[in-house]
């Protein structure tokens, strides 16, 4: 039996038999709901991605993390550099002996004395100088010549550390960015879709309920239309979720509920498509602070190997001078108080173990070095996978975008035929039921594959080294 319809309207008489139409009631929000009803609007958050961006390099904790790096490495290179200065000793002492001493000669004596010192440095008792002088310095020659290299080569890779920290937190940033655009378009095609679904829903149920169709077709648009329901659920739910990973990605209060403000996908460019492959790898070798942040640490570790290769033949070296006041006598009786200045120079050479801890550290150091370089060598083939593999997900994100284009063009032509099909009484309402179904799996292919696209320039942005500009 033909059934007439229109997908907008519900089928009755006029006297002559013949059909007209009326259209049918709008859906209520309860049927058809178009937000999340359940989200209060002050509790709104809207967002863009040049916002996102900057707000990573504020508060992340990361960020963070990494500049207290810095901070640290730049408070261990003042160190190195000032360890030619001397430190200051203010102190005093008071000694006080009874009993047995030996002299110079291997006598015993009983001696009962008494001494007291004030001044630059502690500690002076008799005729040795004070154990703790007034200016001390006491270092190794060797580090003092190759600890500030070291810690210099070292501050370089957390600066270059740091940036790389920062690059892969603009790229988490732009993909949590575009997992929320996406998850709103989500929505809004299953909101559409379900608006059509309910659209056909009412049209088979007046149909069953004049005997122009059959329950069965009631029942089935009635389950996809509910089925969908289910569909924007989850769609809300990924909404929520994708703001949630945004929300932790710049360290925002999790209570504000983070919306987009454009909330369509359109093509980002980043990088050219017609780039050649082995100019993107040339320059991502050159942009990624973790080539040059390899760099320093090998620079590092050769000055290490360098500081153990010479460090028998320069000396240790130490000084320490006191000046302050001294005083003592016999029994309790504290005397001819006067100045007293006291200074103490040396050097000298050390062997470790007989040559043996010398051979070792040399080994050590040395294992260091092609440690280092090794993981350079990983770094470098890690970086080209990455340069290689994202170039290649652009072209295919690509060719799935324009196909995506044609099928929501032939699928929506579709759709119209269909509609138009009832129009002239020559369909049957359950025919668009394929047509809304291929529409809305197009539209969501369109979607997807274009965020796919768009996930992928910025992965190939991020292996390029995260380039200022063109």
């Amino acid at each position: 039996m033909r059934q007439a319809s229109h997908l907008s309207g519900e089928p009755h008489s006029d006297d002559d038999g013949s059909p007209r139409f009326v259209p049918p009631k709008p859906a209520s929000d309860h049927d058809v709901p178009q937000q999340d009803h359940d989200v209060p609007a002050d509790s709104l958050r809207e967002i863009d991605l040049p916002t996102s961006l900057a707000l990573v390099s504020g508060d992340n904790p990361r960020v963070g993390y990494v500049r207290q790096r810095i901070v640290e490495a730049c408070a261990e290179l003042e160190a190195a550099e000032a360890l030619w200065l001397p430190s200051v000793r203010v102190g005093a002492n008071y000694n006080k002996h009874e009993g047995s001493l030996q002299d110079v000669g291997g006598r015993a004596i009983d001696v009962s004395r008494g001494s007291m010192f004030t001044g630059f440095g502690a500690r002076a008792v008799g005729a040795s100088s004070p154990a703790v002088p007034g200016l001390s310095a006491s270092f190794h020659l060797a580090d003092a010549i190759f600890q500030p290299l070291i810690a210099q080569r070292t501050l370089a890779a957390r600066k270059y550390a740091a940036d790389s920290t920062t690059n892969d937190l603009l790229y988490q940033a732009a993909v949590a960015h575009l997992d929320l655009v996406q998850a709103v378009q989500h929505k809004r095609i299953a909101l559409e879709t379900l608006d059509q679904l309910h659209k056909l829903a009412e049209l088979t149920a007046s149909f069953a309920a004049t005997e122009q169709g059959t329950q069965a077709d009631a029942d089935r648009a009635r389950t996809e239309r509910d089925l969908q329901r289910n569909v924007v659920t989850r769609a809300e739910e990924g909404i929520r979720v994708a703001a949630a990973r945004l929300a932790e990605v710049l360290n925002l209060d999790d209570g504000m509920q983070l919306r987009p403000s454009i909330s369509t996908i359109v093509k980002v460019n980043l990088v050219p498509e017609d780039s050649d492959i082995e100019a993107l790898v040339s320059e991502a070798f050159e942009n990624r602070p973790e080539m040059s942040q390899n760099t320093m640490e090998v620079s590092a570790a050769t000055q290490r190997y360098r500081r153990e290769r010479y460090l028998p033949l320069i000396p240790h070296l130490g000084a320490g001078m006191s000046y302050g006041g001294f005083g003592g006598g016999t029994g309790g009786t504290i005397a001819h108080y006067r100045d007293r200045f006291d200074l103490d120079a040396w050097a000298y050479w050390e062997v470790r173990n007989l040559g043996v801890g010398e051979q070792t550290a040399r080994d050590a150091a040395r294992a260091r070095i092609v440690q280092t370089r090794f993981r350079g060598n990983e770094l470098a083939n890690r970086i080209r996978r990455e340069v290689v593999t994202a170039n290649a997900r652009v072209h295919s994100a690509r060719h799935q975008v324009d196909q995506a284009h044609s099928v929501v063009n032939s699928a929506a032509d579709s759709y119209r035929r269909n509609l138009e099909r009832i129009r002239n009484t020559l369909g049957l309402p359950l025919e668009v039921l394929q047509s809304i179904q291929a529409l809305n799996a197009s539209k969501r292919e369109l979607l997807d594959a274009t965020a796919s696209y768009n996930r992928s320039q910025f992965e190939l942005h991020r292996a390029r080294g995260w380039p200022l500009a063109e």
